[in-house]
């Protein structure tokens, strides 16, 4: 049984805590990390992992996974500042600038998924007179709505410095590789081995056009963390503009997945964000798949199970249709991750938990 939802993008929610954290937020503290993340437990430490890397390789550790600092940048790894305090253990400190943080509004709770508020009312439902029409309406819609993936990308191209989009949804939005060279390609995957871009040359507006009509999404993804100690949240898949201006991002943050979404209750920095328990990413292969539905209610899973969820608004309409689509960095190149893709898959429907797990029974 997990505890109820809570803020932590710099320390726990607390009365006698909210000064320090308004404080925090002012210097630049990062903003989640994950913030509100209903399993986390109060104490422990998001780098203690250990793991079988699959693949025949010998079971690992944080120790024998490397660093991210030894891959990437000085910039890009975590401190022991970071690592925060017994105060804030059972969060997972990110390594951000204040570009990334938050603000006092942004630290409110997310509430809990599946309560009353969120089914909708009787009134909500429609009356005897219109069902009729409402229902059409309901059915017109889900007609509407591809089934499969809006954008997809299964990186079995073996060479070259374009990703195919291989949705079958026009206009097709493939991705470029700059540069080439801080990329491998391996049968079925590509490795992002040195600091990246893999983005859209445009904007990703054939994305933003389907989610917003169905305030549904979910982004899937098969990885393969190089490291643990990846944090900013380093950007695995993001739609934005920058470090502080997103409509979603799927990221790293220590051990932890994390997600942020842009709704009518979050920043424009898609905060409160939700994230995983402790140990969630490590270097094994890993299915990982954010859902958000029309009622607010967001999930994310991990190899087919759910490991949080919370309401974080159901519109989104705020989103902005001018931002491209990138995995591996933020748009800025300031958040790096380094690891396997073996596949990405947005959706412009929410994935019931059954189709989640078939998904991940079917392996990428």
């Amino acid at each position: 049984m997990t505890r109820p939802i809570r803020s932590a993008s710099c320390a726990p929610i607390r009365p006698r805590l909210f000064v320090m954290l308004l404080a925090a937020v002012a210097l630049g503290c990062d903003d989640d990390g994950p913030p509100f993340d209903a399993s986390v437990p109060d104490a422990g430490d998001p780098l203690a992992c250990t793991w079988d890397a699959g693949s025949g390789e010998d079971a690992g550790t944080a120790e024998d996974a490397g660093t991210a600092e030894d891959a990437g940048t000085a910039e890009d790894a975590g401190t022991a500042e970071d690592a925060g305090t017994a105060e804030d253990a059972g969060t997972v400190p990110d390594a951000g600038t204040a570009e990334d943080a938050g603000t006092a509004e942004d630290a409110g709770t997310v509430p809990d998924a599946g309560t009353a508020s969120d089914a909708g009312t009787v009134s909500d439902a429609g009356t005897v007179s219109d069902a009729g029409t409402v229902s059409d309406a309901a059915a017109d819609a889900d007609a509407a709505v591809p089934r499969g993936p809006i954008a997809l990308y299964t990186f079995d191209e073996g060479s070259g410095a374009v990703v195919a989009d291989v949705s079958g949804i026009e206009p097709a939005l493939p991705l470029l590789v700059d540069p080439p060279e801080s990329i491998t390609w391996r049968e079925g995957h590509l490795a992002v081995v040195e600091p990246v871009l893999i983005a859209s040359e445009g904007p990703a507006v054939k994305i933003v056009e389907a989610v917003t009509a169905t305030d549904e999404l979910t982004v899937e993804a098969w990885i393969r963390p190089a490291a643990i100690d990846q944090d900013g949240p380093s950007r695995i898949v993001t739609l934005s503009a920058d470090t502080g201006a997103r409509n979603f991002t799927l990221g790293q943050a220590l051990s932890t997945a994390v997600v942020r979404l842009r709704t009518e209750h979050t920043s424009g920095n898609g905060i409160p964000s939700i994230g995983t328990p402790y140990c969630a990413l490590v270097p094994r292969l890993t299915h990982i798949v954010y859902t958000h539905e029309s009622t607010g209610v967001a999930r994310i899973y991990v190899d087919g199970e759910v490991v949080v969820s919370g309401n974080v608004g159901r519109s989104l309409a705020p989103w902005d249709a001018g931002y491209r689509l990138a995995l591996a960095n933020e748009l800025t190149r300031d958040r790096t991750w380094l690891g396997e893709l073996h596949r990405v898959a947005i959706y412009a429907r929410a994935l019931s938990t059954a189709e989640v797990r078939d998904t991940f029974e079917a392996g990428p």
